[in-house]
């Protein structure tokens, strides 16, 4: 019963918040139950997945990466990822973002699906 009324106030929510707080409470779940690696705080993963989700949503934005590199927005996690590689830092996190967002990208598409399809 519990379950039923939760899942109605679930599904009231506008189908981009619902998508977005889904992956909040999903990295959360990450953070509390240690699924990744040796990471306790998934704060840089949860940013690179913001960077990623804006960079598809902006595709024909011009970006300058210290005025050395002029790419496209959907490039700038790839550049970003590889000035990390570049400063010798672990892409672990990164890849991380980019799997996190790729999970956000799933579920807003599932539930724009189930929003428009009354599913």
């Amino acid at each position: 019963m519990a379950y039923q009324s939760l899942r109605l106030e679930y599904l009231q929510i506008p189908p981009v918040s619902r998508a977005y707080t889904t992956a909040c409470v999903l990295t959360t779940a990450a953070v509390l139950f240690g699924l990744f690696v040796s990471l306790v705080f998934l704060g840089q993963a949860f940013t690179i997945m913001l960077v990623y989700v804006w960079s598809r949503r902006n595709p024909y934005v011009r970006m300058n990466f210290f005025g050395l590199l002029n790419f496209q927005a959907p490039f700038l996690p790839w550049v970003l990822m590889g000035f990390s590689l570049l400063l010798g830092n672990s892409i672990i996190v990164d890849l991380l973002g980019k799997i996190l967002s790729t999970t956000f990208s799933i579920i807003l598409l599932a539930n724009l699906f189930c929003h428009y399809f009354s599913c």
